[in-house]
């Protein structure tokens, strides 16, 4: 019997060789590049998964909290020198979930500008720094966590631009500086320029003060989520109470919160009762 090599040509149905190669995608990111040789089908199925999320941290603490969820990068020098390789059309076409955390400048500037299709950002940029708000405000997100100088960096707010009428949904992270009253007043006017933002979480104390405005004069808003650190948290003021559309939770990991998947999905809301209070599950 002669055997040619025609005889070992592959007869996978086209479905299921694709659902081989995204399998294999997912389950090793970096393999794409080299995926992507094989043939011209195998490119357009797995050219869209090379890191459709990209965590990159500096400070040790936050990683080792994130240690235990596996499949996901973290810092090191090799993994920003392997992030700063990349080329610009393939993390365009890929990258939807991108989490900075006081990263160095031309790391974070180097992706944000590359960026066209992420929707969901959560960035800590050290405010001492040139300010990145320039570069957030061209993204079409739909979620954005921030803190108040990311998103209105002194010493004039930032002018909206018609890309965040994409975006439903808003937290306010704490802020590195202290805030002013009229800071704080400032950016409760600003955020009620925001039409189509319908959550909005923060965890900032002082935003609390104008949480009464926002609730009575912004437009769309369904719930406003304020995120504590301790157990024992109270609502801050009786006023905010009252609203049905607020609550509280209690969160003490938010990078690994945002890394788990759609955190205000995951909040089960108990309404009833005095104080209502956001349990994770």
């Amino acid at each position: 019997m002669t055997v040619t090599t025609s005889s070992f040509k592959s007869t996978f149905p086209r479905e299921l060789e694709r659902e081989i190669f995204e399998l294999a995608a997912r389950a090793d990111p970096w393999c794409i590049p080299r995926l992507m040789r094989v043939a011209w089908r195998v490119r357009t199925w797995v050219r869209r998964l090379q890191l459709p999320t990209l965590i990159l941290l500096r400070k040790k603490r936050t990683r080792r909290a994130l240690d235990d969820k596996k499949g996901y990068p973290f810092e090191d020098d090799g993994l920003f020198r392997r992030v700063m390789s990349i080329p610009p059309s393939l993390l365009k076409d890929s990258l939807q979930n991108l989490c900075l955390h006081s990263v160095a400048d031309a790391v974070a500037q180097r992706i944000l500008s590359a960026l066209i299709r992420v929707q969901n950002l959560w960035i800590v940029h050290n405010p001492n720094h040139p300010s990145l708000a320039p570069m957030i405000s061209t993204l079409p997100l739909q979620r954005l966590h921030c803190t108040p100088d990311n998103l209105f960096p002194p010493p004039m707010p930032l002018e909206f631009r018609p890309s965040f009428t994409y975006l439903t949904h808003l937290e306010l992270l704490q802020s590195p500086l202290p805030m002013t009253r009229l800071a704080i007043q400032n950016v409760g006017n600003q955020l009620l320029l925001l039409a189509s933002v319908t959550y909005f979480a923060f965890s900032n104390d002082a935003l609390s003060y104008v949480c009464s405005t926002l609730l009575r004069d912004w437009s769309y808003l369904r719930v406003v989520i304020y995120k504590a650190t301790k157990t024992s948290a109270q609502v801050l003021h009786l006023d905010l109470d009252e609203d049905p559309r607020f609550v509280q939770m209690v969160c003490s990991e938010e990078i690994k919160d945002w890394q788990m998947g759609d955190v205000w999905r995951r909040f089960l809301v108990t309404r009833g009762g005095l104080h209502r209070q956001t349990h994770l599950p």
